[in-house]
């Protein structure tokens, strides 16, 4: 069986697309479908049902992007094994942008320094999206703040700090917001505001981006609702303390990866190095 062909149908079934497929590897979508009925011929066995517009794996597809998803890791980290003082290859992992951008970014750069010849593939999205694209096996593992429920992944502790109002250049007394879509922090901070100030919280802008959030405070818009990982030392000076007993919510920074598997070589010299 060719190993390669083995990921044309994984990733085919994963991105429900033959065309998909051949865009991540390079090749064309007849060499997709060619390897596909190699495949079946292999395996004796019909791995894809065609729809108008669309495809679905059969139950031997799913069986073999189940295993085939394990097999392909496998071999990788075989591989990295047998070169363990060759640092090369692959690194690929999900985050989101705002941890990308304030936390991870320098710590990815000095990586990098250090070990040149790895390449870094990054997703970025949503919470969600980046538990998505574990479960998925789209990314190795990856790093998020834990806002969703996380229990079908293996998890650990990466840091933890604590959501503040961030006031930038913004001059007015009154307090006006600047928060994302109703998350879990942003229900917790409401609730505990309107228990504290007998009233709700005045929202100006809801934007979908902590980083954008900030920006607009910088520009003296509103106070933002942000984790303090976004703040360098001196932006810290600009916290607003709303009240002496009000508590802003927590949270944590978590490194997810799928359930039965091993970090690989190259995630455990990342992970070790941050």
């Amino acid at each position: 069986m060719n190993l390669d062909h083995l990921k044309y149908f994984c990733d085919a079934v994963r991105l429900n697309s033959l065309k998909e497929s051949a865009r991540v590897n390079n090749i064309s979508p007849g060499a997709v479908s060619q390897a596909i009925q190699k495949l079946e011929e292999y395996f004796n066995a019909e791995l894809l049902f065609h729809k108008k517009g669309s495809m679905e794996a059969t139950e031997s597809g799913v069986k073999l992007l189940n295993l085939g998803q394990n097999i392909l890791e496998d071999f990788k980290e075989l591989k990295s094994q047998l070169n363990e003082d060759d640092f090369t290859g692959e690194l690929e992992f999900a985050t989101q942008q705002s941890l990308a951008q304030y936390y991870l970014a320098e710590k990815i750069t000095k990586f990098k320094k250090k070990y040149e010849m790895i390449n870094i593939k990054m997703t970025m999205g949503t919470t969600d999206k980046v538990k998505e694209s574990v479960e998925n096996r789209q990314s190795s593992f990856g790093i998020t703040l834990a806002n969703i429920d996380l229990t079908s992944l293996n998890s650990k502790l990466i840091s933890q700090g604590n959501f503040v109002c961030y006031k930038g250049n913004y001059k007015k007394k009154d307090h006006l917001f600047l928060t994302t879509e109703l998350t879990s922090e942003l229900s917790t901070f409401l609730k505990s505001y309107k228990k504290i100030f007998k009233r709700d919280a005045s929202i100006l802008m809801q934007v979908s981006s902590w980083g954008v959030i900030k920006s607009l405070a910088d520009k003296g818009q509103g106070i933002a609702i942000i984790p303090d990982y976004l703040l360098d030392n001196s932006e810290r000076k600009k916290i607003l303390k709303l009240n002496e007993n009000f508590k802003m919510p927590n949270y944590t920074i978590e490194l997810i990866w799928p359930k039965n598997r091993k970090l690989g070589r190259i995630s455990q010299l990342f992970l070790e190095f941050i």
